[in-house]
């Protein structure tokens, strides 16, 4: 066919070549591969679109055509970035009004461009490209939501931020604390199951760990299962935060998503971050599961679009280990069929979380590319017993230190 950029609107946006009549095994032609725009500077993600059904990825190896079906799994999309790069020896990007995570991996927008989080088209938020200039539109009814302005002196910063679900019927806020200094000198905890007070939680944390702790903004009584947030206030200064009930028929209880906005008081650096509890299903409900993290990425995506510039880091109880396909989802920037955000597991934790074994369900994701990570300042605390509980609680505590920030 003719030279063009492909971008495929029946197909999870694929970087293919067409088909035409041309069989599968056959090689795809070097002017079909990726369909390069020869007159561009670089090579555009979005710019024709090719009606035929028929479409094929080129492997870097052979560049052999293997048809792609629905869920555009046949080629890593990764894989498939460095090939187009490898294959023009060009720049590229995303065009106007298109997903610059289409492929499953960050795209810069073209020139002129930035990213922007919006409802293009129904109830469900994902970014596009739009011009730097123009405000992004969003056809839902009430006002858009503006940009807040944080003051930033600048510098990176260190955090600890540490995961653990507690047992709902575990009221013994002087043993979590306890157990939660012994290891670690967290300033941000999520705790999972959590019942009994927040503000005598905040209290046990504050004597136990010797820094001053606040409770969430925005947890003025029980909204389900989610992930509460404590903070240092020594560090970090609350800017806003809530939760908010899942309206999914979820099992086991109620579910809720929790999230807070922190502002480190030194630096000016703004972190978002929260977290949700999922429902436990032993035949899979990956259903439910996208419904209840549907509800904590609505606000998640809606911080991230008030405080562009501050990386989203987010833990919780998920009853499900990273191999699943749930989790694999988010980490290429989807759940179910809605784009969003990507992550990475930034605990990476080796061993289970929970007494009876297996591996390890409760986890931090940060969004994608925004902290570093260093080798041994993650995963368990080293505390718990297969087959022991730890300070009444059924699960094991989880960690990272992160740093991020300019």
């Amino acid at each position: 066919g003719s030279e063009g950029v492909v971008q495929s609107r029946s197909f999870p946006c694929c970087l293919a070549c067409q088909l035409a009549a041309m069989p599968s095994t056959r090689k795809c032609a070097s002017v079909c591969i990726f369909g390069l725009f020869a007159q561009s500077h670089a090579a555009v993600i979005g710019e024709t679109t090719f009606t035929s059904d028929r479409l094929c990825s080129a492997a870097v190896d052979d560049r052999t055509c293997s048809p792609l079906g629905d869920s555009g799994s046949t080629l890593h999309k990764d894989h498939m970035l460095l090939t187009l790069k490898a294959a023009t020896g060009k720049s590229v990007c995303t065009a106007e009004d298109n997903d610059p995570w289409r492929i499953g991996t960050f795209v810069e927008c073209c020139s002129g461009m930035q990213k922007a989080l919006g409802k293009w088209t129904g109830s469900d938020r994902s970014y596009r490209c739009r011009p730097s200039a123009a405000p992004t539109p969003t056809p839902s009814p009430g006002p858009a939501l503006s940009q807040t302005s944080v003051t930033i002196s600048g510098g990176q910063i260190k955090t600890n931020i540490l995961e653990w679900n507690v047992y709902y019927q575990n009221k013994d806020t002087r043993a979590i604390a306890k157990t939660i200094a012994q290891k670690q000198k967290p300033d941000i905890i999520g705790l999972c199951e959590l019942t009994t007070s927040m503000s005598e939680m905040a209290t046990s944390l504050t004597s136990a760990i010797g820094k001053r702790f606040k409770a969430q903004p925005g947890r003025n009584g029980w909204q389900g299962y989610g992930t509460d947030i404590f903070y240092n206030d020594e560090k970090w200064d609350a800017l806003e935060g809530c939760v908010s009930t899942a309206s999914c028929s979820s099992q086991g209880g109620q579910r809720a998503a929790n999230w807070v906005v922190l502002q480190d008081r030194a630096s000016g650096q703004v972190l978002i971050t929260g977290g949700t509890h999922l429902s436990y299903c032993s035949g899979g409900c990956d259903w439910l599961h996208e419904c209840e993290l549907g509800e904590l990425y609505n606000h998640l995506e809606e911080m991230n679009q008030k405080y562009p510039n501050a990386p989203v880091v987010w833990m919780g109880d998920l009853n499900l280990n990273v191999g699943n396909s749930v989790v694999k989802n988010l980490f290429a920037g989807k759940i179910g069929g809605r784009g969003t955000f990507r992550v990475e597991d930034v605990a990476k934790t080796d061993r289970n979380t929970h007494t009876a074994g297996g591996s390890a369900i409760d986890h931090i994701f940060a969004e994608h590319m925004t902290v570093d990570l260093k080798q041994g300042e993650h995963g368990s605390t080293g505390q718990g017993v297969t087959g022991s509980w730890l300070s009444g609680a059924d699960h094991f505590p989880i960690y990272s230190v992160l740093t991020f920030g300019r």
